[in-house]
């Protein structure tokens, strides 16, 4: 009866007289942050609607050819003048059959092609020649995560932020808790140009069709995707089912120990254990939930990949409180199943 009253209390009208869902004085460190808003950081004096229209407008591709560049020619009735992927030497010349060497370094390509035919109709009545791009050397993009053919592109042509998701394969499907699901955590995406990141909303241009995210690329772009198995809290220790829960904003301590059907009688509600960060970094904090229920406290929001420890007797020393938490951040970092590292375990006064 006891754990049915508090389960109630939890997800019902007890829960809703809890103070506004904000960080309580503990000093959390702030969720991670998309990029549109961590692109605000880092110009915050200018509008993002701005900043998005300023990238729109930049060229996708440098005009002129350069040394590394490789072509495709051919001339119109002269099979025996074709060539395919000729690379531009370190000195600018491109070696053609018949003409020889042509300078063509800092030309565009219909200038290169038209010094091309002139040199042609020294041999060849009327030369129609057909230059095209094969590779853009150091015009390379890359986008890696959670796509299905990550690594780096050529930009042989103009490319924006959907041209290669699509080069790329789309986004990585996969199976979590046995249905299929898109790995991609398109609201984390982000890209990077010039050690920048740019105020690119990858959710709002692929889930709500915002074009104006659909920014020309340039040379040197980098773009991540990151995995949304990563987007999961761990409550353990004594609670009814210890196990993984999908995060959501705003996601609280309260809802994820009731996503958890509550805590057992044995629990230490006044010492629950908040792990955050990697093994090599962890942050710890212990929580009073018996006073966030009787709303004395504020509830604590929290973060995709923290793990809530709930123990059964009182940690007393910094020592003792690591104990338990450097298990738990490492079993979760190493997919093992945590219900059975913890099923057993208690911590002794």
């Amino acid at each position: 009866m006891k754990r049915g009253i508090l389960l109630l209390c939890l997800l019902s009208s007890c829960y809703q007289t809890l103070p506004p869902q904000r960080p309580t004085e503990i000093n959390l460190p702030p969720r991670q942050l998309t990029a549109p808003e961590q692109a605000q950081l880092e110009r915050p004096n200018q509008s993002l609607e701005l900043w998005l229209a300023e990238l729109q407008s930049q060229s996708a591709l440098v005009d002129t050819i350069q040394p590394g560049d490789a072509f495709n020619l051919s001339v119109y009735g002269e099979p025996e003048l074709e060539m395919k992927g000729a690379v531009v030497r370190p000195d600018g010349i491109l070696a053609c059959p018949l003409i020889g060497d042509i300078a063509v370094t800092g030309l565009t390509v219909d200038s290169a092609r038209a010094k091309i035919q002139r040199e042609l109709e020294k041999y060849i009545q009327n030369p129609r020649p057909t230059l095209s791009p094969y590779q853009f050397a150091g015009r390379n993009i890359t986008i890696l995560g959670k796509v299905n053919r990550p690594g780096s592109y050529s930009l042989s042509q103009p490319t924006r932020v959907l041209d290669v998701i699509g080069l790329a394969g789309g986004f990585s499907v996969g199976i979590i808790k046995n249905d299929s699901t898109e790995l991609a955590d398109l609201k984390h995406a982000f890209m990077v140009r010039k050690q920048t990141v740019l105020p690119v909303d990858f959710e709002a241009l692929v889930k709500q069709g915002k074009l104006q995210n659909n920014i020309p690329l340039l040379p040197g772009d980098y773009l991540y995707v990151p995995s949304i198995a990563q987007q999961e809290v761990y409550v353990l220790g004594e609670v009814y089912e210890q196990n993984s829960f999908s995060f959501h904003d705003g996601m609280t301590v309260s809802q994820a120990i009731a996503y958890a059907k509550g805590p057992k009688d044995a629990a230490n509600l006044r010492q629950v254990l908040l792990v955050r960060g990697r093994l090599s970094q962890p942050e710890l904090f212990v929580l009073d939930f018996q006073a966030i229920l009787q709303a004395q406290e504020a509830d604590v929001l929290l973060q995709a990949g923290d793990v809530l420890y709930i123990s059964s007797g009182p940690m007393k020393s910094f020592q003792n409180i690591m104990q338990v938490a450097l298990p738990a951040l490492q079993a979760v970092q190493g997919g093992a199943l945590l219900y059975e590292l913890f099923r057993s375990r208690s911590v002794t006064p």
